[in-house]
């Protein structure tokens, strides 16, 4: 389901966030109303498809009425994923930790922690919640992760292992389950960046050694890595190939096609097949719902199988990412790599933009 992108407003600004500043800075979205989200969750069958209410931002507790959203959704039962950079006050922690039952998941923001004296209300709420998320029921664990970014400028200077290092001696890593990597997906300067490859490798080794499970965030082109480092992660429990290239089964990466769009859901109903790509594909969600009556998603192959609205939706955004990602000439750098294009696809539309 969609990215329910509550609010545009951010107070945290990390360098490396591709979030426009004049959304997080300067209100250019209004907050999505709580009527809106109601809309939503009844109009695409929330409850009767087993779908969660992922709530982002900007900083979705930033929204005023976040907490009439989570006790919405708590009456409705209806889960909720939850990213968020952690840095709210008492009121948004009780209200979490009072409807803790209907959370899924947390995707916490652990970057850029150092400044402005953010790490200890960060640590305030991560250790809180985090313990008693996973104090729930066996299992919890898993579901709660700290995301670290690397960004597109100044990587080269961070040193992510003393960082890290810092923050486990600050939060309770015991409750943590994961550490997600995400790069900043900004541009053609991924292809063959071995630097990157290694501070990719550094937070790998990191968990390693505190027995955290990794994540990936949606495009990790495997000419980063060397095949040193492919060989180094190589376990029965963990491949690093299977882990960049979503496939378990095969060695494929089918990374120009992007196969894991987020489907930003924006305040003003603009609707993204990821946010780095709306500069070209961003039509409104009430323009593309009033194309498709019932009779042409009941006569679809996946309208046959009883799947809903969202799954239409998602094909039609989907095939205007394939005709706009053909516009974009695939890299000389791509096309004399040995991987391309049977087991890599090269950058998605969104590091062309």
């Amino acid at each position: 389901m969609f990215n329910m992108i509550i609010t545009g407003k951010c107070s945290k600004n990390c360098s490396f966030c591709f979030t426009e500043e004049e959304a997080r800075k300067e209100s250019k979205y209004d907050e999505m109303s709580l009527d809106y989200i109601k809309g939503i969750v009844e109009r695409y069958e929330y409850k009767k498809r087993g779908h969660v209410l992922k709530l982002l931002g900007g900083e979705p507790t930033e929204h005023s009425h976040f907490t009439d959203i989570i006790e919405y959704a708590a009456r409705e039962g209806v889960p909720v994923y939850l990213i968020s950079n952690f840095l709210f006050g008492q009121k948004i922690q009780e209200c979490i930790l009072d409807n803790l039952g209907i959370f899924t998941s947390f995707l916490v923001n652990g970057a850029e922690l150092a400044e402005k004296n953010r790490l200890k209300l960060f640590a305030k709420n991560f250790n809180k919640i985090a313990y008693e998320f996973g104090k729930q029921k066996p299992g919890n664990k898993k579901h709660f992760t700290l995301a670290q970014t690397i960004p597109d400028t100044n990587y080269e200077i961070i040193n992510f292992t003393e960082y890290l290092k810092h923050l486990k001696r600050e939060l309770d890593f015991s409750n943590l389950g994961n550490i997600r990597i995400g790069l900043g997906l900004s541009g053609t300067y991924l292809l063959n960046n071995k630097k990157v490859g290694e501070k990719v490798a550094e937070i790998l080794r990191f968990n390693r050694a505190n027995r955290l499970g990794t994540q990936f965030d949606c495009q990790f082109p495997p000419c980063i890595f060397t095949d040193e480092q492919f060989e180094e992660f190589e376990t029965p429990s963990f491949s690093l190939w299977n882990s960049v290239t979503a496939n378990p089964d095969a060695k494929t990466f089918p990374g120009g096609i992007c196969h894991m769009p987020a489907f930003d859901l924006m305040p003003d109903e603009t609707l993204l097949y990821c946010y780095q790509t709306q500069a070209a594909i961003s039509p409104k969600l009430p323009e593309i719902e009033q194309t498709m009556g019932q009779e042409e998603l009941s006569g679809t192959f996946i309208g046959k199988l009883g799947a809903g609205l969202d799954h239409v939706v998602s094909q039609r955004l989907r095939a205007d990412y394939l005709i706009e990602r053909e516009k974009h000439a695939t890299p000389d750098a791509c096309k004399q790599c040995h991987l391309f294009p049977q087991y890599c696809g090269s950058l998605c539309l969104g590091c062309h933009m």
